[in-house]
């Protein structure tokens, strides 16, 4: 259980995370922060997992497995890509299922991925559903997954008037940690811990640090100081001439 949230700016992508690790030990769900959500494939490719620790570790292993020594494949179009890891995440969702019993009061495992990656210098992101499904979200400019995923994707769409895509990259990453940290505050069940961000662009991948996060938390709240003065300004409900 987790939030990722990835953005599509002109200058890169911005790829946000909580922290925070769920998994079920002597019957009891256990919780661990400063978990890693995020994780490099290669020099231009990122990808999140979201869902049972145990399919999230089988999916990073048989990535890293298939891809490792193969660096002509990261420059392949991305419609071959999409397929290729396709066809190692579905075989691990379909042998959980089958092989997982049930036990009342606690959801199916499942499995979310998003990737997102730089080929030929355009920059793209799709995901790999819970149904092994994969889904092309470059157009959209984001996708999120996750137990808080839907309010990822819900409050994105709510600052579509932001314009996220023609933003420059450190906005754009002002944008995700307000949503992430947000969801953090909100309690939803298997979020928590700190926001994690890693950055994709011209340059390579990199991640923040905890001084460039602290940063950013700042400026957040700025920015919504900027924002209850402005509504403010619009509290006689009249409309100006």
């Amino acid at each position: 259980m987790t939030v990722l949230l990835a953005l599509l700016t002109t200058e890169g992508i911005v790829f946000a995370s909580d922290s925070r690790e769920i998994f079920l030990q002597s019957g009891q769900l256990i919780a661990r922060d400063g978990v890693q959500k995020i994780f490099p494939l290669g020099s231009h490719i990122l990808f999140g997992t979201s869902g049972e620790v145990g399919m999230q570790q089988r999916v990073r292993d048989a990535l890293e497995a298939k891809f490792r020594g193969q660096s002509g494949i990261f420059s392949r179009p991305v419609a071959d890509l999409k397929m290729s890891v396709r066809d190692i995440i579905f075989p691990i969702i379909k042998d959980t299922a089958e092989h997982t019993i049930a036990v009342p009061g606690l959801p199916a495992p499942q499995l979310h991925t998003i990737f997102c990656g730089r080929t030929s210098d355009e920059y793209w992101i799709f995901e790999i559903d819970p149904r092994g499904n994969a889904e092309e979200n470059t157009e959209r400019g984001f996708c999120a997954a996750g137990s808080g995923g839907f309010v990822g994707q819900f409050t994105v769409q709510c600052l579509a008037h932001l314009s996220v895509a023609k933003m420059q990259l450190y906005k754009a990453q002002l944008v995700a940690f307000r949503i992430i940290n947000d969801i953090i505050r909100a309690g939803i069940l298997g979020v928590g811990g700190k926001v994690q961000i890693t950055l994709l662009d011209s340059s390579g991948v990199r991640q923040l640090s905890q001084t460039e996060l602290d940063d950013l938390e700042v400026n957040v709240s700025l920015w919504k100081e900027i924002e209850n003065s402005s509504l403010g300004e619009l509290s006689t409900g009249t409309t100006p001439p």
